[in-house]
């Protein structure tokens, strides 16, 4: 995408910021509409960057599904049952069975006219892009800024701390789905997405303080 594209989407996630902003929060409008620029900029860029289409939550849930492969193949020493993996991500097993599916068919998968210009004439390899892997020489940046923000943690609601940590997988285990999370607040799930939304803005506003 072109900057001007970028800027338009931008501008986007701005007039969200500005139909969802309440004053009484106590929260700077600057820090509140750079969330939202942010979010509506890489949105698009997910729906644009891919050689083929597939919806913003299977993204996401195929590169959960990799990074939970990779970690039970580590921890069991052999390649793990599709049950064992839908189990570690608390999905049914008939939806399991279609993102092991998907991600088979972007193994296979062959896109000749994407490199049909190559000068060595071979074909590559249809992938996905895993838009949260970090590029050569940021992984120890990236893990810096994790810790930074699991430090500032302490300073939001214990509940609120507790919610991320569990959603986001900050302590090292699987995320957990905001549905299930409420479960076991005895919370809806609408409550508990309140509670995260209001926890995020909290911490996005002290990293910038910072």
């Amino acid at each position: 995408m072109n900057l001007a594209d970028l800027i338009e989407e931008g501008n986007l996630g701005l007039i969200k910021a500005v139909d969802y902003f309440d004053p009484e929060k106590g929260i700077r409008f600057s820090t509140y509409a750079a969330w939202w620029i942010k979010q509506s900029i890489k949105q698009s860029l997910l729906s644009n960057c891919q050689p083929i289409h597939i919806p913003t939550y299977m993204v996401a849930l195929i590169n959960q599904w990799r990074h939970v492969v990779s970690d039970l193949e580590n921890k069991l020493a052999r390649e793990p049952l599709l049950a064992e993996v839908a189990k570690e991500m608390n999905l049914p097993l008939k939806k399991a069975k279609v993102i092991d599916s998907v991600v088979k068919v972007l193994k296979s998968v062959k896109d000749t006219s994407a490199y049909s210009d190559n000068e060595d004439g071979q074909d590559g390899e249809m992938t996905l892009k895993d838009i949260n892997a970090p590029k050569p020489g940021e992984e120890l940046s990236a893990s810096e800024e994790k810790q930074k923000l699991i430090s500032f943690l302490d300073k939001i609601d214990t509940r609120e701390a507790v919610i991320l940590r569990m959603h986001y997988g900050l302590d090292g285990k699987p995320p957990v789905p905001l549905r299930k999370i409420g479960e076991k607040m005895n919370l809806t799930r609408e409550r508990i997405r309140q509670i995260q939304k209001n926890a995020l803005t909290k911490l996005y506003e002290y990293m910038n303080e910072d």
